[in-house]
């Protein structure tokens, strides 16, 4: 069985992996290296025939809207529409979900969590 190597700055615990649909440009290669060189990517597919960007990243450092950001920095016309617009906001919701899983510390032995503790502090 092979190992997976996985990049610098990708945590395999938050992996995440998208797939994002585009209107036909010829011309993506600058974009995709952009998106390769981000801190936190692990993979950036293009599949041209489909026009799809099949990206895995770790979510704790990089979430969809900064990559649509960079897309959009470069013109690049995203597929529109219900469903669209639905499995974006689905992606939003999961990349919140390990933003917060990441910040999380784990409590152990019956000890409250450590917001609560401070709170108990000060009273």
């Amino acid at each position: 069985m092979a190992k997976t190597i996985y990049r610098d700055g990708v945590n395999p615990g938050y992996l995440v992996k998208r797939t994002i649909g585009y209107q036909g440009q010829a011309s993506l290669g600058p974009v995709i290296m952009k998106l390769d060189a981000l801190f936190g990517m692990q993979q950036v597919i293009h599949h041209e025939k489909r026009c799809l960007l099949k990206l895995a990243y770790d979510g704790s450092k990089i979430d969809i809207d900064h990559i649509l950001e960079i897309l959009l920095a470069d013109n690049i016309t995203l597929t529109s529409g219900w469903w669209a617009t639905r499995i974006l906001n689905h992606y939003r919701f999961i990349d919140q979900n390990v933003r917060d899983n990441a910040k999380h510390v784990p409590v152990c032995c019956s000890k409250p969590p450590p917001e609560v503790a401070r709170r108990l502090r000060r009273s």
